[in-house]
């Protein structure tokens, strides 16, 4: 009778190819989670980065008067205006004819000059602050932001005004930054109703050809003033005045007459 032989199967060499199989497997998985949790840890930090970034910039003051602003309208009588932003010896420029020539002069020159780094009339400036939170400083001013107003409504008067104005007779509104260079120096200088000593950091006023014009009689005989050193004082009557005496009165004052 015939006798089968079964072959012997090597169990030390398929016992090492399954252990080495095993261990590589496991290597894999370790380095592809390594991996994945790396780029997740990156992929949060950026975002992180991002938010924190964005959240910044969205308390940065914006160049209002530059046309920046997230909540502020540049519009009048459904027009818009624009504002020109000037140095103080830019003012003295187009103000002395001597200066820059005929071509730079302005008969009239409304001017608006503050620190507009702490000039706050956007609520953008305190997005995303907590209100419940008695360590945070909230910056929005609404009497800045009245101001602010005001002010595009007096461009728009003087946008307005400017389209029947002889050339002799145009006006302009100029803000100045006092935060940027010398230009704070406006507060000390005579022309602008200032002194050496004087501790202002607002001015809003007239000058024609003659220097400050402080004040002007209406047709009612009544003295109005178009000069302030108070954010209070454009908001409420400053603007109102000078609106006034550009349209009604053509920058004649009734004591003149």
């Amino acid at each position: 009778m015939a006798t089968i032989k079964r072959k012997k199967v090597n169990t030390n060499a398929t016992k090492g190819v399954s252990k080495d199989s095993v261990f590589k497997t496991k290597k894999f998985w370790i380095i592809f989670s390594s991996i994945v949790a790396g780029l997740i840890v990156i992929g949060v930090s950026i975002w992180l980065i991002v938010y924190f970034v964005t959240k910044s910039n969205e308390n940065e003051i914006q160049d209002y008067f530059g046309g920046e602003s997230t909540n502020l309208s540049y519009k009048y009588n459904d027009e818009e205006v624009k504002f020109n932003k000037i140095s103080y010896d830019g003012v003295l420029m187009h103000h002395n004819v001597n200066d820059g020539g005929e071509n730079t002069f302005v008969n009239y020159i409304f001017v608006f000059a503050t620190d507009l780094t702490t000039f706050y009339a956007d609520k953008a400036i305190d997005d995303g602050k907590d209100k419940d939170d008695e360590d945070v400083t909230f910056l929005y001013n609404k009497t800045a932001n009245s101001v602010f107003n005001q002010l595009v409504k007096l461009q728009g008067e003087i946008d307005d005004y400017n389209k029947t104005a002889d050339d002799d007779a145009k006006a302009v509104l100029y803000i100045v930054d006092t935060a940027i260079a010398d230009n704070s120096t406006i507060f000390a200088d005579s022309l602008f109703g200032g002194t050496d000593d004087s501790t202002n950091t607002l001015f809003f006023g007239l000058i024609d050809e003659d220097g400050l014009v402080k004040d002007f009689v209406n047709d009612e005989k009544k003295t109005l003033s178009l000069t302030t050193n108070t954010l209070a004082d454009v908001s409420n009557t400053m603007v109102n005045n000078a609106v006034v005496f550009m349209k009604n009165q053509k920058f004649v004052s009734n004591d003149e007459n």
